[in-house]
């Protein structure tokens, strides 16, 4: 079972909340493994935290190698009978999002793991061609959104995002009506600076590193308004 978190986050001086979903445990729910059979399990939820919304999702294909569930309609899913004490690779798949993997080990101390696994939405006419049921998508890629800050963000439409890198171009992209952007085949290997500017919000920058292990970069902005009352306060009249 799960709980939503709560938390205050401060940033250059303005407080706004952060939601998060945390494990509440349950026995009466919660599926008993036994640990003298040499085997492990995980569970958890599938959601998406894009734009704060931590919605779940249901019908997600939740893989460890061999093994396989689909997620019910709140997102839980459960796979048991997983080997110990090696390194296992676990993917979340579904048509129209992007996939969540994560590499966990189980031992015989913690036999069993919970996993918030994040999908992040597909938005764009333009990724559907790196829509691929065997998990071949967007081999160098960047994506995110722009929000304004406050206790509730919006979606800043028409901001302009710019990607530089010492061996490429620099790329422009402009957000669309839920502020999302993405930059696709972003040469691996590099470090980029990713940049948002909007005529009515300060701009905002982050760095992105693309590897061979990390091919999709994330990158949220959450822009603050310009004090455009003290600039009109400053402007004379002759």
């Amino acid at each position: 079972m799960t709980h939503l978190g709560i938390h205050l986050l401060k940033k250059k001086n303005t407080y706004y909340y952060c939601f998060d979903l945390q494990e509440k445990e349950d026995d009466s729910v919660k599926e008993k493994v036994s640990n003298s059979n040499g085997f492990g399990r995980i569970y958890g939820y599938t959601v998406s935290s894009f734009a704060w919304s931590w919605n779940p999702i249901s019908n997600v294909l939740v893989t460890t190698g061999l093994q396989g569930k689909s997620t019910i309609s709140d997102g839980y899913y459960s796979i048991s009978g997983l080997p110990l004490n090696v390194p296992i690779k676990v993917t979340a798949r579904k048509i129209g999002y992007y996939s969540d993997r994560k590499t966990i080990t189980l031992t015989d101390e913690e036999s069993e793991k919970y996993l918030i696994l994040d999908l992040q939405p597909f938005m764009g006419k333009s990724d559907k061609k790196v829509i691929d049921t065997k998990d071949k998508i967007c081999t160098g890629c960047i994506i995110g959104g722009v929000l304004s800050t406050g206790f509730f963000p919006e979606f800043i439409k028409g901001a302009i995002v710019t990607l530089k890198g010492d061996n490429i171009l620099t790329r422009i992209k402009t957000s669309g009506i839920t502020g999302y952007f993405i930059f696709l085949n972003v040469p691996l290997g590099e470090q980029y600076t990713v940049t948002a500017r909007h005529i009515r919000y300060k701009p905002e920058s982050e760095t992105v590193v693309l590897t061979k292990d990390e091919p999709i970069g994330i990158v949220s902005f959450y822009m603050y308004e310009r004090d455009i009352k003290a600039k009109k306060s400053n402007i004379k009249v002759i």
